[in-house]
């Protein structure tokens, strides 16, 4: 075989790879998110994540002025996920291409029986069951749809946190970020494989119910 045949089909195999590879990433990045399927993945990451952030609350919160709420809501699209310099090469490829595949739009999808059935709580602290308006401080959270890296051990999803402060006249008010997390399944359960704050924290000047951090304009 002459120097030219062998490049040509060299060559052949290249380019036929890269078109192989260019189809299945199309497949991928027009594969509907709205399936049974994909919606039960995405809430076995939410109920992940909800019982690792809750968990980290034990008993000793309950007998203090408060109440960590779990995930209310799962709708819209993760916020990009931006890459630092001590970011390995590997997550900032696997970032990248969930940042150009997550959908425009998602419609909500329905977490709770999914985190029922993983023993996530409804919330945690206020034990003495204290009304909103008495409580010291009153968490909220809501998550984005989830996008998943091809084979699936990868998802990049947002989460919004708004919290409301009555401590005293100079530490009342609320408080919104969004975090974007990239989290990988390591074959038993999700676990953080990098997280990245997507917005600046919003502090408000004054007293203000934590409904307002998810009205328009303060959903990320």
């Amino acid at each position: 075989m002459g120097v030219g045949k062998a490049l040509a089909i060299g060559t052949g195999v290249a380019l036929g790879a890269a078109a192989t590879s260019m189809v299945a990433l199309g497949l991928w990045l027009h594969d509907p998110i709205d399936t049974p399927e994909h919606v039960a993945r995405e809430c076995q990451v939410v109920a992940a994540i909800e019982a690792y952030r809750l968990g980290r609350f034990d008993e000793a919160w309950a007998a203090e002025p408060m109440e960590i709420r779990r995930a209310e809501a799962v709708e819209g699209v993760p916020s990009r996920w931006r890459a630092v310099g001590d970011t390995p090469l590997k997550l900032r490829l696997v970032g990248w291409a969930l940042n150009w595949a997550k959908p425009r739009q998602a419609v909500p999808i329905d977490c709770d029986a999914v985190l029922d059935a993983a023993g996530v709580p409804k919330a945690v602290g206020n034990g003495m069951s204290l009304p909103v308006e008495r409580l010291h401080s009153f968490d909220r959270t809501r998550y984005s749809r989830a996008v998943f890296f091809p084979g699936g051990r990868y998802a990049l999803i947002s989460h919004t946190h708004c919290g409301e402060r009555r401590r005293a006249s100079f530490d009342n008010g609320w408080d919104y970020d969004t975090d974007t997390d990239l989290w990988r399944f390591d074959g038993k359960a999700w676990r953080p494989a990098e997280q990245r704050s997507v917005l600046a924290n919003y502090n408000s000047p004054a007293y203000k119910y934590p409904a307002r951090c998810f009205s328009p304009g303060y959903g990320g």
